[in-house]
């Protein structure tokens, strides 16, 4: 054969160059906004990421937006005159808010006709899945690498989950998205990665209220003295479609004021609200500006699927606390609000925003006086003149005394105890705050200041800060007599509308 010259040489290899990667070295970093466009290339590719003609990833979750879907443009700009595919990788993770990252996860799928990068959309077969907090990769198929200057739209749909006790109690938090790309040729690769801001506001960590076909509960507004509101089915009516208002609370006949928490199977923190009135009766959600109904109850309906978030402590100590609600239905993200409605007491919804007039308090309507049964009524008073009861608080004298007993309460709640001369005078102010698991027994002898004759007792579940003076001193949940005068006496009435 013979040699080949100079110029046969150089025309050869050029001819290889032209079949090679060409290399470059260029490196960028971008956040995903409507014009980002990321490059980074190693000894000989050249990756972009872009997120042209459409929304950013960047979004706000609230409880009426819980989900977002935005894509990711990955292109393949080496430049190669071979036909052969390169192989990408792509990795999904987050940064920031530890602790609450794991609330949002997130599905990715390949952009189609039939799969749009749409809310509305049907996510596709899942490339990449999981939470932000754990993240995930995705790596194309041998035989599916991108072909030079191929791009492919990749839909992430993030969705943050509600009804969890894991949110920071100010009900805000963020972190930061993060996609990053490599493709692989050979002996060659090059990278490129982008990361986008995503937040959440007024989602607070969810709570588990007693669920006991025997717990009824009052629901009532921030406001204190008369302006306390209850939840309250109009009229009374046991009949589906009444209105749901907002009443001065009862001091007794209180059925339609009393309601109970149902979970719904396979939901967690979600439940129905049902009436003392029925079993049957339950709250549904309405259109914005529009009053609350009563409905047939339809545990499938998310309409009256409903979780109850802990804005924040109206007061706490070493003793005790008192938590508010903001009310969630699950149906529409929206939650139960007062004064909405002009010239009527209609309980309405609107977008959580933990204003006042969206925070409530739930409180244990209780009961008594079914069958004077200190262990099964849940208020009971009874006057002793025996050693302490074996339940009674350790250090108990051996005296004459009234025992109180508050049986499957609220947990973590301060009960205050208040005696009433028969001149109408607030002598003896008292209390006591039950542990975790609602049950409290405390006493008082005989000659405690301000038991002398016969008077009202009542016990309230405290809603202020006791330290500021008692200025308003809760929800009346029992009422009875007390007499000082012999024979002595105690009884109790709970304001419950049934018995257990």
């Amino acid at each position: 054969m013979a040699p080949i010259g100079r110029n046969g040489r150089i025309a050869a290899i050029t001819g290889i160059v032209a079949l090679s990667l060409v290399t470059a070295s260029s490196a960028g970093w971008a956040y995903w906004t409507s014009q980002a466009t990321v490059n980074l290339t190693a000894s000989s590719a050249d990756l972009t990421i872009t997120t042209d003609n459409f929304p950013s990833l960047e979004h706000v979750f609230l409880n009426e937006s819980l989900a977002h879907t935005g894509s990711v443009t990955v292109t393949n700009t080496t430049v190669s005159s071979s036909t052969q595919g390169s192989q990408v990788e792509l990795t999904f993770s987050g940064t920031g808010g530890d602790a609450y990252r794991s609330n949002f996860a997130f599905t990715v799928w390949l952009q189609t006709g039939d799969n749009p990068c749409t809310a509305e959309a049907t996510p596709g077969p899942a490339l990449a899945s999981g939470t932000w907090g754990d993240g995930d990769t995705y790596t194309t198929p041998p035989d599916e690498g991108f072909l030079p200057d191929e791009s492919r739209i990749y839909c992430v749909r993030t969705t943050a989950t509600r009804a969890t006790t894991n949110w920071p109690p100010n009900g805000a938090m963020s972190f930061t998205p993060q996609i990053s790309a490599e493709i692989v040729r050979g002996n060659y690769s090059g990278a490129a990665s982008a990361s986008t801001t995503q937040s959440s506001q007024y989602i607070f960590p969810v709570y588990g209220p007693p669920t006991a076909d025997t717990a009824w509960f009052f629901i009532h507004t921030l406001a204190t003295g008369p302006e306390r509101r209850c939840l309250d089915v109009s009229g009374g009516n046991s009949a589906p479609g009444a209105t749901v208002l907002g009443i001065v609370c009862k001091n007794a006949d209180v059925a339609n004021q009393a309601w109970r928490f149902v979970p719904i199977d396979g939901k967690p923190g979600y439940y129905q609200i049902i009436s003392n009135l029925s079993n049957t009766l339950a709250i549904a959600a309405e259109p914005t500006g529009t009053a609350l109904h009563t409905a047939t109850s339809s545990p499938a309906n998310v309409q009256q699927h409903w979780t109850l978030q802990k804005t924040d402590v109206g007061f706490t100590n070493a003793m005790w606390e008192r938590w508010r609600y903001q009310i969630v239905n699950d149906g529409t993200g929206l939650c139960m609000t007062t004064g909405l409605l002009p010239g009527t007491n209609g309980i309405s919804l609107a977008p959580c925003e933990r204003l006042d007039t969206q925070i409530f308090f739930v409180v244990r309507t209780m009961f008594s006086g079914i069958n004077a049964d200190p262990d099964t009524d849940t208020i009971f008073c009874s006057f002793v003149t025996g050693p302490p009861a074996p339940d009674e608080p350790s250090g108990t004298q051996p005296v004459p005394r009234f025992v109180y007993r508050v049986t499957a309460g609220t947990p973590g709640m301060r009960y205050d105890v208040h005696f009433i001369n028969s001149a109408g005078q607030l002598v003896w102010p008292g209390g006591v705050s039950v542990g975790a698991n609602g049950m409290a027994t405390w006493s008082n002898a005989t000659t405690t200041n301000g038991l002398a004759g016969t008077g009202t007792l009542e016990i309230y579940e405290d809603v202020d800060n006791p330290n500021a003076g008692n200025v308003d001193p809760g929800t009346l949940i029992a009422r009875g007599s007390l007499s000082n005068v012999t024979p002595q006496s105690c009884s109790l009435t709970g304001m419950g509308g049934a018995a257990p």
